[in-house]
């Protein structure tokens, strides 16, 4: 096992996407930033300090990357018959990717909520991180409890995105799939609940609802999207992650090599 994960930090922390990623979010974080340093609406820069400068949604365009193509590389590159070799366990190869690219996120997560801190301070020094704002909580605490659900919610991502590329040999296709699986089917997802919630109420448990958690944190009106309260989101983003987590493991553990 040992063996087998610092391998994947090797493959991991000297992959490209890894640290270009990092800088992109670095820079696409502050353009936003900069375009509102003379906002003369304080609520905006509010919400956009909450939300990381949108730092969160671009963090799920990452994670789908990153996922895709860490779980698809062993397949891609024919080196999953070295891996098997030194572990006939295919089940600990697979964990030990998941386990690493689950902590790439927090550690993404964790580096926004900083690099938010750090913009704030430099661009906004006006700003009352102490200042209640939605919920009654202070803005620093809307920040944190924004970054929380949303590592939940790139939990699901993951294990979507996992699942998906355990079918696949190709790093770019899994990832061009995964891309578009998320976003439609988020869009899906409304689509179906609004036409059938009435004769079909358990329509409104589909994976791809849960991804409107982090959204329904900031906005309470999208329970009339969602149809469940956050704490049902919440609960349903656990389950589901568990479920699509199992599946692409036995997925990826039946594949011929």
């Amino acid at each position: 096992m040992q063996s087998i994960l610092n391998q994947e930090i090797f493959k991991m922390t000297h992959k490209n996407s890894t640290w270009t990623s990092i800088l992109a979010l670095t820079v696409l974080t502050i353009l936003l930033a900069v375009s509102n340093l003379y906002q003369t609406k304080i609520q905006d820069v509010k919400f956009y300090f909450s939300s990381g400068f949108a730092g969160f949604q671009w963090l799920l365009l990452i994670t789908i990357v990153i996922s895709a193509s860490f779980i698809t590389m062993e397949f891609e590159y024919g080196t999953i018959k070295q891996l098997v070799i030194q572990s006939s366990n295919r089940f600990t190869i697979f964990g030990t990717k998941i386990f690493l690219v689950a902590c790439y996120s927090v550690f993404l997560h964790i580096f926004i909520i900083i690099l938010t801190l750090g913009i704030k301070f430099l661009m906004f020094p006006s700003l009352n991180l102490n200042e209640n704002y939605m919920h009654q909580r202070s803005l620093i605490i809307n920040l944190l409890a924004n970054a929380g659900l949303d590592v939940f919610s790139s939990f699901l991502i993951i294990s979507i995105v996992a699942f998906l590329a355990a079918f696949g040999s190709n790093s770019a296709i899994s990832i061009s799939v995964g891309l578009g699986v998320t976003f439609l089917g988020q869009g899906l997802s409304h689509l179906i609940i609004q036409s059938m919630i009435k004769q079909v109420p358990i329509v409104k448990w589909n994976p791809f609802n849960m991804l409107n958690l982090q959204e329904q944190f900031a906005n309470a009106n999208y329970h009339y999207i969602s149809h469940l309260t956050t704490g049902q989101l919440l609960i349903g983003d656990i389950i589901w992650t568990a479920i699509m987590l199992i599946a692409a493991a036995i997925v990826f553990s039946k594949r011929k090599i």
